[in-house]
């Protein structure tokens, strides 16, 4: 279920795999002009379930883990979305290019060992990544 008033969950399948997506809704490019860089960060599921997705005791733990790093970025980052399929959770954000967010997504990531969490940043000032599901 979203966790936000704002969020939309979606369902649907991606190369045949279910797929769901937890999308913020409330975000308006215009509010946060300034966080121009797209990070992705993607969690190798640990116990996937048969269809590629989390149990519902791990959804609970990446969740935790997905709230501690919004919490940490506060006005240096924005949730956007994220995508659970084919055994990972993919977090999608918007920061500020040359911020303090690439030092605290790194702090981040070290404090969770047990996860193998691939990072990519790359600029997208148009936030073209919400081209995706709209």
């Amino acid at each position: 279920p979203p966790r936000r008033p704002s969020d939309l969950l979606l369902r649907g399948t991606f190369d045949g795999a279910p797929l769901f997506v937890l999308l913020n809704t409330a975000i308006k490019r215009i509010d946060h002009v300034l966080l121009d860089t797209h990070v992705t960060l993607s969690i190798r599921i640990a116990s996937p379930t048969p269809a590629g997705l989390t149990t519902e005791a791990e959804a609970e733990v990446l969740n935790g883990m997905e709230d501690e790093l919004v919490q940490e970025l506060g006005d240096e980052g924005l949730f956007i979305a994220r995508e659970t399929t084919r055994g990972r959770r993919v977090l999608h954000l918007h920061v500020m290019e040359g911020g303090p967010a690439a030092a605290i997504l790194e702090r981040w990531r070290e404090r969770h060992p047990d996860y193998e969490i691939d990072l990519q940043i790359e600029g997208d000032p148009r936030w073209q990544i919400l081209d995706r599901w709209y």
